[in-house]
């Protein structure tokens, strides 16, 4: 903060996650009080980057909460829309998230078909946290795509064929591995939802 920096890129990416987590705060609040709820889980989010050890807060994590912000506002106006809106926007932020830096070069190294194998190398940490932050782009992708009315089976196996084929981009960007690890678990959160929706005897509400 002392030092802001804030790129077009950045501001893209962290507003998508914020709207697309508004839009699931609605939904489980069913559209009551949405921007209260969005504020006190916008301070624990922050408040928690604040404390915890190796935490940082940024001007990105700023800009995108007070997107996230309006976007919850709007929602308890015209649900529908903004639905639609950030389901688009975390499609192309989950696109760009997997084929970033963009720069493309001739094929290097073999395509990984051991599900999770470079998930048991390197930091436990780091490795569970990007499985966390993985399981919720592609979870919350899946369930916007069910909310604006794709069925449930669609939506998973729309997002792990997307995520296959960004996968296999990766033999061409540099620093990447490809494998089907995140194709395999988008499938898995896909079927994690429908065990949620059958134990409760229901599915997800359409967006009024």
């Amino acid at each position: 903060l002392l030092h802001p920096s804030l790129t077009p890129y950045q501001f893209f990416t962290h507003a998508a996650v914020w709207i697309a987590a508004s839009v699931l705060i609605h939904d489980v609040t069913q559209g009551r009080h949405t921007t209260s709820w969005f504020v006190a889980y916008a301070a624990l989010l922050l408040g928690s980057k604040i404390l915890l050890a190796g935490g940082s807060l940024s001007v990105a994590h700023l800009s995108g909460a007070a997107a996230g912000f309006i976007w919850a506002m709007m929602m308890e106006v015209r649900p529908r829309p903004f639905t639609v809106a950030a389901c688009i926007l975390l499609l192309a932020c989950v696109i760009a998230l997997r084929l970033e830096p963009f720069h493309f070069q001739p094929r290097k190294g073999e395509f990984g078909w051991i599900p999770f194998l470079s998930f048991m190398y390197g930091s436990i940490q780091v490795n569970t946290l990007s499985f966390l932050e993985k399981f919720f782009l592609y979870g919350g992708l899946i369930w916007l795509l069910r909310r604006i009315g794709l069925p449930l089976a669609a939506a998973a196996m729309g997002v792990a064929a997307l995520l296959f084929a960004t996968s296999w981009a990766d033999l061409y960007l540099p620093g990447r591995s490809a494998e089907i690890t995140d194709a395999i678990t988008a499938l898995l959160v896909g079927g994690l939802i429908a065990l949620v929706q059958s134990s409760r005897g229901g599915t997800a509400r359409r967006p009024g």
